[in-house]
């Protein structure tokens, strides 16, 4: 969530995306990531409009803590 605050900085933010799952091995999707990973190839590789791919966080991070002091800044592009 602290990356998704510099990509919304850097006004791209529809361009991140993240999916956090559990209950599979390292560098591989779980099948309820399937969708998400789908959605993101047809997005950004195959240029398809499609829904936003950002996914949510596990409850249990309080990640406001990590970008607090400077959320909201925009970069001079």
């Amino acid at each position: 969530m602290a990356a998704y605050e510099i990509w919304k900085a850097m006004g791209v933010e529809e361009r991140f995306g993240f999916d956090f799952s559990a209950g599979h091995m390292h560098c591989s999707a779980s099948n309820s990531q399937n969708e998400a990973i789908k959605a993101y190839v047809d997005k950004f590789i195959r240029g398809k409009d499609g829904k936003q791919v950002l996914s949510g966080h596990p409850g249990n991070i309080e990640a406001n803590s990590w970008y607090s002091q400077w959320a909201g800044h925009k970069f001079d592009s």
